[in-house]
């Protein structure tokens, strides 16, 4: 029996914030993160010191856990798309629970005129893009990256959650990935993909900011020019959301009919200052893939990737 008939999706996030490590641990910072009205948990919240750079990211459960190594690290931040960032004085203690509100959205497009004249989504994206590609600076950062294989039964057979360390630029992507800490379990079942966790350093291999050169990765718009992007995808702006201190555009990108086989998603992009927040990507039946840590066997049906910068 094919592999294919075995495994019916695979789900791929990967989160990375920009931080410095700290060389020794001396306080454990943990908590959760929840809405404030429903109480679920908030996947993907940015938890950070600025001052220090150090941080890390809520995984699927709304939890996270870093150490802290400075003994006045400053304010602590805590940052979610779509919620208003608070702000905690470490010093004063923080809470093991975090409750973030809903951020305030225009979706109106006589509003969103109003409040940004200049509201071209296309050239938003690309101010923004080009921006990023002149950062060539190496930095620290910690990656989470959370996979589900389900068989087509629905039966599921292997599950990975797992935090990084590792070195990131714009040119070369991820590199020198060292495992922190997570869980990772596997069902036996013929045609299983992971072989060891040494597998899932193929994220190494994503350049979001280049051309893809093997033909069976599929492009985002963040690697073409601004006129390739715009012949190959629709550019919506949907909402602008108003947070605390910022105003940030959600721009929605669509492949035209005549290139269903590259990435959709969307970039969430300060007003401010043009810089990218947050970026959501998907491939769904393209027969293309964004990058995986399994084999070329890998059903392509269902693959997402998010990415949080600070």
């Amino acid at each position: 029996m094919k592999t294919q008939e075995h495994f019916k999706w695979v789900l791929i996030s990967w989160i990375f914030i920009f931080i410095s490590a700290p060389a020794f641990s001396q306080t454990i910072i943990k908590g959760k993160v929840i809405d404030s009205k429903t109480e679920k948990p908030i996947p993907y919240v940015s938890i950070y010191f600025p001052e220090i750079n150090s941080g890390s990211i809520s995984n699927t459960e709304g939890c996270f856990r870093f150490t802290n190594n400075e003994s006045s690290p400053g304010q602590l931040v805590v940052r979610g798309i779509g919620y208003e960032s608070q702000i905690f004085d470490f010093e004063k203690g923080v809470p093991s629970v975090i409750k973030l509100e809903k951020a305030s959205l225009i979706r109106d497009p006589l509003a969103i005129k109003k409040l940004e004249p200049d509201h071209d989504p296309v050239y938003i994206f690309y101010k923004a893009v080009k921006d990023a590609k002149k950062n060539r600076v190496k930095r620290s950062s910690r990656s989470y990256l959370s996979i589900e294989t389900v068989s087509g039964k629905g039966v599921p057979v292997e599950v990975l959650e797992a935090y990084y360390q590792s070195d990131y630029t714009i040119k070369n992507g991820l590199s020198d990935m060292a495992l922190k800490n997570g869980r990772f379990g596997v069902m036996d079942q013929n045609g299983q993909f992971f072989s060891s966790l040494q597998a899932t350093k193929a994220l190494t291999n994503y350049e979001l900011f280049l051309h893809a050169r093997k033909s069976y990765f599929a492009n985002s718009p963040f690697a073409l020019t601004k006129s390739q992007g715009q012949e190959r995808f629709i550019f919506n702006l949907k909402s602008i959301i108003k947070d605390t201190d910022e105003l940030i555009a959600e721009i929605e990108f669509i492949p035209r009919e005549e290139h269903k086989d590259l990435i959709s998603g969307v970039a969430y992009i300060s007003l401010d200052n043009l810089q990218l927040r947050q970026i959501k990507m998907h491939v769904s039946g393209s027969g293309k893939i964004l990058f995986t840590p399994v084999s070329s066997q890998t059903p392509k049906e269902d693959i997402s990737l998010d990415i949080v910068l600070n």
